[in-house]
């Protein structure tokens, strides 16, 4: 199972799905600031699946608002997936479609 999970991260790598060619993506130094230990791995791993909720939103918003919906909705995501035990994960979907629906700007940070 880990040959195969590398295997599907070396093909991701290709340039054409080269998530930094998106504007607001967030550069690694500002994903990471604020963070004193561990800010090399932090770096690293902000275009990566990860089981633990980010400290800041992928996205570059304009609002501290925003920034931390973006939060909630992340952990929203884990939860429905499964990868955080959460209660009643057909309601954090919904959740996370209804915070999209509302607020245009969220949309980008969902997807991505």
């Amino acid at each position: 199972m880990k040959k195969a999970r590398e295997e599907k991260y070396t093909r991701a790598e290709h340039k054409r799905f080269a998530w930094t060619k998106y504007a607001r993506i967030r550069s690694p130094d500002d994903f990471a600031s604020g963070v004193f230990f561990g800010k090399p791995r932090i770096k690293a791993n902000q275009l990566r699946w990860q089981s633990n909720t980010i400290n800041s939103s992928l996205v570059e918003f304009v609002s501290r608002e925003l920034v931390k919906t973006a939060r909630l909705l992340h952990k929203n995501i884990l939860g429905y997936c499964g990868d955080k035990q959460m209660s009643f994960p057909a309601m954090l979907a919904q959740d996370i479609l209804h915070k999209g629906l509302e607020q245009p700007d969220l949309v980008d940070e969902i997807y991505i």
